[in-house]
Parts: structure tokens; sequence; C-alpha cells
């Protein structure tokens, strides 16, 4: 099983910067192993493991801490999806 953490939430609904969401990738996600996707808004991280959290959860990344806000699991891909925001 692998595990997606999507920070979409802080790449196109920021409300705290004018940067474009290509701006805020490069500064912020990019030197971190995430991936931008413009096309559907995404923009993540895979991990080649399990990881098992709950809505709610904290986690520190990035030097930072995080709150899940949502999961999935995606049965045909055997992933677990969660979508953090910064706390």
């Amino acid at each position: 099983m692998t595990t997606k953490i999507n920070v979409y939430l802080e790449v196109f609904n920021s409300p705290y910067t004018d940067e474009t969401p290509e701006e805020i990738y490069e500064r912020r996600f990019q030197h971190n192993g995430f991936k931008l996707d413009t096309k559907s808004e995404d923009c993540f991280k895979i991990f080649d493991k399990e990881i098992l959290l709950n809505i709610g959860d904290h986690i520190d990344m990035l030097h930072r801490f995080w709150i899940i806000t949502w999961k999935c699991y995606d049965i045909a891909n055997d992933q677990m999806e969660y979508v953090v925001k910064e706390n």
C-alpha cells in the first residue's frame, strides 16, 4: 500500500498571498519531493508505505504542523490519500 499526502489547499486555495500556485509550489513544496499538477489542481507526495491517520490528526511535515481534513482509500490503486491543511 502507498500513501498520498495532498497539499492542494495550500497551493491552490491560499487566501494569504498574491503568489501564483506555481510560485507557492516552487517556494514551499518542490524541493521536498512534492509533485504539482496544475491541470487537475493537485499537489501531492506519494510515500511507499502504509500510513494510517484519522481526520483531525496532526502531523509534523516540512517543519510545520498539519491537520488531516479528509481521507479516502483508493481500492483500485491500493492507496490511502489524505488531504492536509497547515494548522
